[in-house]
């Protein structure tokens, strides 16, 4: 019983306002200067059947017939025709805009409040189309019932429409989330306009139609200032900004045109004032989806973000792990075979446990590899720029490839200055056995290899420079995993990486040279 209380109790309110919108349109020439008395009524009652749930999309219909009564007529003074010409005109109206709006809502499926750019573009052309059924219907009618001649009908039909188009335009883009807040309907991402935005735009609003109104008297024709003011909004403000400003550029300007009349009849603005409201409905609802569709891409862009970031750092995460896990059971080898062979007295047995420290010493040395790889994929290595002695770098190189050179045959030379050298010493460290371990590697018996670090033309060179015939240099393995890893060194300290027949290595730039 409440909740039957509340309709009806909200369809008495839904009728007092469609017969308020007849009663505003009959008694004040604010909205006849459009040469149509259903101004306010073809907007009220679209909006309605709009918005309005259930049966109460019935109520503009109930209110119109409600006028054959004349207690009804009497009470809004609409008692000016007979009670017939009510009835009729109510069907008329109803059937037009309420077939209108189940259109839109069934066929086109427009969502609720219209907002979207899809949803405008085919609010705009039904109740366009709409606008101009009710008017060529009435003209049918006042021909037909001899109150207006066909000639004088045809001529009047533009400005008729155009009254109907105002109301269907202008009132329905406020009204239909206004009604929608009343009957407690989610608005979705619907925005009001703040007070101020109403109080400003009134007073522009009102600026640019003083200056329509008293420009022609100098000379001026200044009756289009009010179209920019629309457009502006509409690119600016979005959907709801701009429906409102419509909606009170609608009401001002026919307002102050009929209290201070100029030389241009006001009715003239029916045509600017449609197809500015039309522009900057449309043109807000683009800005809108423009807007929203910006804030989603920033949203998503964080949420991937965020998922690259905690991404990154499972990595790293994995990353230092597997270096712990996959090192410690390979030196453990490898000191196990160290002690095998201080054991083993045996010659063939000692020649195999010699191999297999060296296949260890390798696999040590390419898991290293590996794992540094890794961390410089994820990001996890860090220049640390220092000065330090060259010398130290080279016993460093020298302590770890001189006995593995000593044992291929190689002979290992050494060209350096005595001198400090400002950057990542533990990065440089690794472009140098990169390619020394490939250089040693690769190397016959009896070839030298030399690691030069020197002055060059652009900045301070790191070289090994080898004997390798062409084709041994071109073997599987002799450069992927070390060279990539020399590349991405090379990027972090921008320097750059140089690859040639018989010298590889990298050269530091000015500002990190420092010898």
């Amino acid at each position: 019983m409440k909740r039957l209380a509340r309709e009806v109790f909200a369809g008495v309110l839904l009728g007092a306002l469609c017969l308020l919108s007849f009663r505003i349109a009959n008694i004040l020439p604010l909205f006849k200067t459009y040469s149509s008395i259903w101004f306010l009524p073809s907007g009220v009652m679209l909006a309605i059947v709009f918005a309005a749930p259930g049966w109460l999309k019935l109520v503009p219909l109930l209110a119109g017939l409600s006028l054959y009564f004349p207690a009804v007529r009497d009470s809004f003074a609409l008692s000016d025709e007979v009670s017939i010409t009510h009835v009729i005109r109510a069907i008329r109206l109803y059937l037009i805009y309420g077939a209108a709006a189940w259109i839109l809502l069934k066929i086109t499926r427009v969502s609720l409040p219209i907002k979207s750019w899809r949803d405008v573009q085919a609010f705009l052309g039904v109740g366009l189309v709409a606008s101009l059924i009710a008017a060529l219907t009435s003209i049918t009618l006042q021909v037909a019932g001899n109150r207006l001649q066909l000639a004088d009908g045809l001529s009047l039909a533009h400005l008729w429409w155009l009254g109907h188009a105002l109301g269907a335009v202008m009132v329905p883009p406020i009204l239909v989330p206004l009604l929608m807040l009343c009957f407690r309907q989610p608005l979705g991402e619907w925005q009001w306009p703040p007070p101020l935005f109403w109080l400003g735009q009134s007073v522009i609003i009102t600026l640019a139609v003083t200056l329509g109104i008293v420009g022609p008297n100098f000379g001026v024709a200044l009756w289009y200032l009010i179209i920019p003011v629309l457009i502006i909004v509409g690119l600016y403000g979005g959907f709801e900004k701009s429906a409102a400003t419509v909606l009170l550029a609608g009401v001002i300007t026919p307002l102050l045109g009929t209290l201070f009349e100029g030389p241009l009849p006001v009715s003239d603005l029916a045509v600017p004032l449609v197809t500015a409201a039309a522009a900057a409905l449309l043109i807000g609802a683009a800005t809108s989806e423009r807007q929203r569709t910006a804030q989603r891409l920033i949203e998503l862009v964080a949420q991937r973000t965020h998922e690259l970031e905690k991404s990154h750092e499972m990595q790293r995460h994995l990353v230092r792990s597997l270096g712990h896990d996959l090192r410690q059971p390979v030196e453990a080898i490898n000191l196990t075979i160290e002690g095998l062979s201080m054991k083993i007295t045996d010659p063939q047995a000692s020649r195999s446990l010699a191999r297999a420290r060296e296949l260890g010493e390798a696999a040590s040395r390419l898991l290293t590899r590996i794992l540094f790889y890794a961390r410089l994929d994820v990001g996890d290595v860090q220049v640390h720029s220092e000065a330090f002695e060259i010398v130290a770098l080279i016993s460093q190189l020298q302590a770890l490839y001189g006995p593995i050179a000593s044992r291929n045959g190689v002979v290992l030379l050494w060209d350096f200055p005595e001198a400090e050298l400002k950057s990542d010493r533990e990065l440089l460290f690794q472009v140098l056995v990169n390619h020394l371990d490939n250089a040693i590697r690769l190397s016959s018996k009896g070839d030298r290899v030399t690691v030069r670090i020197a002055e060059e033309a652009h900045g301070t060179g790191l070289f090994v420079i080898d004997q390798i015939a062409e084709n041994a240099a071109q073997k599987p393995g002799a450069a992927g995993l070390g060279l990539r890893i020399v590349t991405q060194i090379a990027d972090l300290l921008g320097a750059d990486s140089i690859i040639e027949a018989n010298r590889r290595g990298i050269i530091l730039p000015y500002p990190e040279r420092g010898i």
